[in-house]
């Protein structure tokens, strides 16, 4: 019995002290979270200390009078508290750790930066070492950009290159690719930036990465940390991010949320991640997700000098996130505008195994990413992408509200934690959460019909850049001024700084639900601002140009044509392509400036027969007949037309005749006399009008006039319906336009 008695004793003790440590362990880590609600916080730790107490007087009273009873009493009761209390631990723990994920604290800006060091199409260099003395290139930047850490890493190796500094990414690139420079210190996100830009693959397999680094550095100041979010409205960048690994990617959504806690509105503001704008600290133009492949700080003040206002916070997710939390959450509510077969979140491009219907259905977190970033299957594209990306936040942030389950709101959180990163601070989350949720407790409708979401968008046009690294024409998308402007003043109208006149007019009927009208206008009548382009050599292959379409640009750039026919002996070679275009030397994209000789053009053709040869240059005649083995008589005709000069007006045999049966080409071509006319006879070509191609053609013929037709910009064609526009030239040669 004493045994027994001492067991319960020592016991005893033992899980009172536990209880007490635990409790006290308990009331620190929730008064972490004490603003949630800063009254019931303090009773409720009150109470807890008062229970740990009582516990204290029983064990003690129990223990100096030795009365069993009590300290059975004392040992339930502290083992009940304690595993009350270790569970509460435990899952403010797991709240702690995953706030602590999130959450970029204090006043200086830290972020992992990515550097790599790339060479293209370069033996000589497959490591750092042999950069000793070699020409490397970076950009210009602040000292936490890529550039800036890959040359304090070659410093730091006793490496001593030869650095050329560029303004830009772009420009970089280009120097790369023109071995300018020996090898490129690039953002470690380069291959993402540049992999969706057509014709850049072959570029970008020749690219070798000889070293990686990453390293937190700073990267800016918080000088928002002490703003009570509660009171005071603060814009917040939310970027949706595309990471190529755990350190480095780009933004695949960009949206500025304006909060005004006091109106309860939130304005959200999606930026195309095409916009062409310029790149913060680099003085020169790129798409602006590229500005995150720089830094997260580079991507918040580029937003900030773009739209003309203070980016007070960041929520970053990245794609996994998204998964995640929205499955954690049980799923959200998606309106998809039509179906479409999508990719999953497996790897960067995904597989195509995610099905969206049409229509309002309930998503699971690959779904929802899906949907977040899904936009040739839309029907507005890029604009229908954000407002589906805006749908999804809001949809994420009303479940968050409507949780009841503590598992579940746990691993949510969980989920953001592994996936999100803000630098709102603790305190300042937990008192806007707090205020939102007090506010239901005298309105009595739920929280998010209280909260005004209104759904911006910065518009612009589609244009293109020249890479002159590359030789391609790059898609862009220029944002209008007037738009800019107009989504600033928005912003500001939802902080409480300007009053602006709605887009729409409102209207209500109690018949209809009220739907709020367009805020913000797609098209602006500004003059256009594309950047400047220099003339390159069009791609008249896939243009499936025809020989004369290659001469008149010929003739307006002063680019000397060398034409060589092919058959299918050669690998160009196109059947039922006859007299096209089917090979280019140089390429198409090559600047016309750095033409150092002619411009190869090989044309196909069906060796079988004979060309037309009419419409066309004697220069195409010529290295016809010379690759077949024709002789070529050439015969010149006066005509007073000189747009005309050089211009095959007749050919004998006629194109379509077997090449086997002759062995001499006969050709008249115009040859351009000041004051010349000429003139054929025969019936009225108002009759011509409405005829087809070879309608006309037999027309001419056998009419004896000499005809050309032509398209709206003046080009030879061969095939079309004649149109009411026609002319006679002073050699009496006819032109129809043809529709």
């Amino acid at each position: 019995m004493k045994k027994l008695n001492k067991v319960i004793s020592i016991s005893g003790a033992i899980f009172t002290a536990l209880a007490n440590i635990s409790v006290i362990i308990l009331a620190i880590l929730a008064w972490r979270f004490s603003n949630l609600e800063r009254t019931t916080f303090i009773a409720a730790i009150g109470a807890l200390l008062c229970i740990i107490a009582i516990l204290d007087v029983i064990f003690i009273f129990g223990y100096t009078t030795n009365d069993k009873k009590l300290k059975i009493v004392s040992l339930i009761f502290a083992v009940i508290l304690f595993a009350a209390s270790a569970y509460g631990n435990y899952l403010l723990y797991r709240v702690s750790n995953a706030v602590g994920n999130m959450i970029n604290d204090g006043s200086a800006q830290y972020e992992t930066i990515s550097v790599s060091i790339v060479t293209y199409d370069n033996d000589d260099i497959a490591a750092i070492e042999d950069l000793e003395g070699k020409v490397v290139g970076m950009t210009n930047g602040s000292d936490a950009s890529p550039s800036a850490l890959g040359q304090k890493k070659l410093n730091e190796a006793n490496i001593s290159p030869r650095y050329e500094t560029y303004n830009s990414v772009d420009e970089l690139m280009s120097a790369l690719i023109n071995k300018e420079v020996d090898c490129a210190l690039l953002p470690s996100g380069f291959n993402s930036m540049y992999a969706d830009q057509e014709g850049y693959g072959d570029y970008l397999d020749q690219m070798v990465v000889i070293e990686e680094y990453s390293e937190q550095m700073q990267t800016g100041e918080n000088t928002a940390g002490n703003v009570d979010l509660s009171m005071e409205p603060f814009n917040v960048l939310l970027i949706g991010y595309a990471p190529e690994s755990d350190t480095y990617g780009l933004a695949d959504a960009i949206i500025v949320a304006s909060v005004n806690p006091q109106s309860m509105t939130v304005t959200l503001t999606s930026i195309p991640r095409d916009s062409y704008v310029e790149i913060s600290g680099t003085g020169s133009k790129q798409k602006i997700n590229a500005a995150r492949g720089i830094s997260r700080q580079c991507l918040m003040d580029t937003v900030s000098e773009m739209m003309g206002i203070d980016i007070d916070f960041y929520m970053e997710v990245n794609f996994k996130g998204v998964v995640d939390i929205v499955d954690a959450l049980g799923g959200i509510e998606i309106d998809s505008p039509v179906a479409f077969l999508a990719q999953d979140s497996s790897t960067q491009r995904g597989n195509y195994t995610v099905w969206i219907e049409e229509g309002v259905q309930w998503a699971d977190g690959e779904m929802a990413l899906a949907f977040a970033r899904e936009r040739h299957a839309m029907p507005n594209g890029d604009y229908d992408r954000e407002l589906n990306q805006q749908q999804v936040i809001a949809q994420i942030v009303s479940r968050l509200l409507e949780l009841n389950d503590i598992n579940r709101a746990l691993d949510a959180l969980e989920a953001a934690g592994d996936n999100f990163e803000t630098n709102i601070s603790l305190d300042q989350m937990t008192s806007l959460f707090n205020y939102i949720l007090s506010v239901p407790n005298f309105s009595g409708l739920d929280t998010m019909d209280l909260i005004d979401i209104q759904n911006m968008r910065v518009t612009g046009y589609s244009s293109y850049y020249y890479d002159y690294g590359s030789g391609l024409r790059l898609w862009i998308m220029i944002p209008y001024n007037g738009s800019i402007e107009e989504n600033s003043s928005r912003m500001n109208e939802t902080l409480g700084k300007t009053t602006i006149e709605q887009v729409a007019d409102f209207s209500f009927s109690v018949q209809d639900p009220y739907e709020r009208g367009t805020l913000y206008h797609e098209v602006f009548d500004e003059a256009r601002q594309d950047p400047e382009m220099p003339e390159t050599v069009p791609d008249f292959v896939s243009q499936g140009s025809s020989i004369s379409d290659v001469e008149a640009w010929a003739n307006e750039n002063n680019v000397t044509l060398n034409i060589v026919y092919v058959d299918e002996t050669d690998d160009r070679y196109v059947e039922g392509a006859s007299g096209l275009v089917v090979g280019l030397d140089p390429a198409s994209g090559t600047l016309v400036e750095n033409l150092s000789g002619p411009l190869t053009v090989y044309v196909s053709g069906d060796s079988d027969s004979i060309p037309n040869f009419v419409g066309s240059s004697l220069n195409y005649a010529t290295s016809w007949a010379d690759n077949h083995g024709y002789e070529l008589d050439v015969e010149y005709v006066e005509t007073g037309d000189a747009s005309l000069d050089g211009i095959i007006a007749d050919q004998t045999p006629s194109s379509g005749n077997d090449i086997d049966n002759y062995s001499r080409l006969y050709v008249e071509v115009y040859s351009y006399v000041e004051g010349s006319s000429g003139g054929n006879t025969g019936a009225s070509p108002y009759e011509v009008p409405g005829m087809s191609y070879e309608e006309a053609a037999a027309w001419c013929d056998d009419n004896g006039y000499v005809c050309t037709f032509l398209d709206a910009d003046r080009n030879f064609v061969y095939s079309g319906t004649v149109s009411e526009t026609w002319g006679e030239n002073a050699d009496g040669s006819l032109w129809f336009t043809m529709e």
